[in-house]
């Protein structure tokens, strides 16, 4: 029962350090590369929190406003920003080769292809819910319950974060439930 429980907490903390150790650099083509050991010459440390996508980032907010009021939003939201949809999809893409790893080549592309439909799902998206800083507060606490949840069980972990991210899209840009 003691060695289960070592093991257990090993796991615990392997798992723990390796989502906190996480290095980027630019690969062959130019395109970002996420690695927990120093992918190249270029090669800087990211802190953990760095690796959540970026909730859709300001998705055509104009900064230092914290809200799209009712007379600027129009009755069915704002027009947004899709590269920065594009650029949240691309560090999701990220997070789960991670969290999978390549020894599940099958899985990871299943995944992969799901993130790929959910993105373009959300690239189809004309408007921004008005309230969507009330709603990226409330699913990024949901992420961080499904970190918590899945904490050491990667693969289940990536999948419920890209089922989340697809409900995210549904309530922020007034898309039908996926």
């Amino acid at each position: 029962m003691l060695s289960r429980q070592i093991v257990f907490l090993t796991a615990l903390l392997v798992s723990t350090d390796a989502l906190s150790q996480v290095y980027r650099c630019t690969g062959d083509s130019g395109q970002k590369v996420f690695s927990n050991l120093p992918c190249g010459p270029d090669a800087h440390q990211i802190p953990a929190l760095d690796l959540t996508p970026t909730s859709g980032g300001t998705l055509g907010v104009q900064p230092g406003q914290r809200s799209l009021s009712h007379s600027n939003a129009g009755s069915s939201g704002r027009p947004l920003d899709k590269q920065l949809i594009t650029t949240r999809y691309q560090d999701l893409r990220s997070i789960v080769n991670r969290l999978v790893g390549s020894d599940q080549p099958a899985l990871r592309d299943r995944l992969r292809n799901e993130i790929q439909r959910n993105e373009a799902r959300a690239l189809r998206a004309e408007v921004l819910h008005p309230d969507w800083n009330v709603i990226n507060g409330r699913y990024d606490e949901r992420l961080e319950q499904i970190q918590r949840q899945h904490l050491g069980d990667n693969i289940n972990m990536a999948r419920a974060w890209i089922r989340l991210e697809a409900e995210r899209d549904a309530a922020l840009f007034l898309l039908a439930a996926p």
